[in-house]
């Protein structure tokens, strides 16, 4: 099993090793690049869901606030 990080250039991982390794044991090397793609995706999702949460904690707070001071 291949740990995430392996795969992600930015944090000092190398997917060129991994293609290498994929076609010295004659595997497809696209599925290297296609986890790498669905990797990037759910970063960019959970990075979406993390502030989405933070707005939906956020929110409220701005609503009690405006209606403590008596903005309409």
């Amino acid at each position: 099993m291949l740990d995430i990080v392996l795969f992600r250039e930015d944090q000092g991982g190398n997917p060129e090793i991994i293609r290498e390794s994929q076609r010295k044991r004659y595997k497809d090397v696209g599925t290297v690049d296609e986890i790498i793609s669905l990797d990037t995706k759910w970063r960019a999702t959970s990075i979406m869901e993390t502030c989405l949460t933070k707005w939906g904690t956020l929110y409220p707070k701005l609503l009690e606030k405006r209606k403590r001071l008596n903005y309409n």
